[in-house]
């Protein structure tokens, strides 16, 4: 949902974002493209965002959207081989069979998706760059935008 929200948000900025989680811990991936001049200008626009996210709660029509947008990518991954695979395989382990896509993403609300973009903003941030480098801000200067 945060994904969803994000993408929603800076459908301009040619960004995505993922959220996978494993047993202890998660890992939240924003990334997009730039030209080497705009590569600050479009950190400093997902900072911004993440930081709008955590400071205060998605508005009902964002929520919505995002519902909509977490729900189709969902069915999405669910119709790919490797998302039968992935389904197959979790309740082989564990024994849990995992709701449809709409039913995944009801119970997120406002303040959840507060509460994980708080989390994600106090996280040490990694920066990770294709291209011309020296145009990319150091990740100190990332990990700053995001306090």
């Amino acid at each position: 949902m945060l994904r969803a929200l994000l993408s929603l948000r800076l459908n301009d900025k040619k960004a995505s974002a993922f959220l996978s989680s494993y047993s202890v811990a998660a890992l939240f991936d924003l990334s997009g493209y730039a030209v080497p001049s705009h590569a600050g200008a479009l950190i400093d626009s997902f900072a911004a965002e993440l930081k709008k996210i955590a400071s205060a709660p998605a508005i009902k029509e964002e929520l919505a959207a995002a519902h909509t947008t977490a729900a189709l990518e969902a069915f999405e991954h669910y119709s790919t081989q490797e998302g039968t695979l992935g389904r197959v395989g979790l309740i082989a382990i564990t024994g849990f069979v995992s709701k449809s896509p709409s039913e995944l993403v009801e119970g997120v609300t406002a303040v959840k998706l507060q509460e994980l973009a708080q989390k994600v903003v106090k996280a040490v941030p990694t920066v990770a760059a294709i291209g011309k480098l020296s145009t990319v801000p150091h990740m100190d200067a990332v990990a700053s935008k995001l306090q």
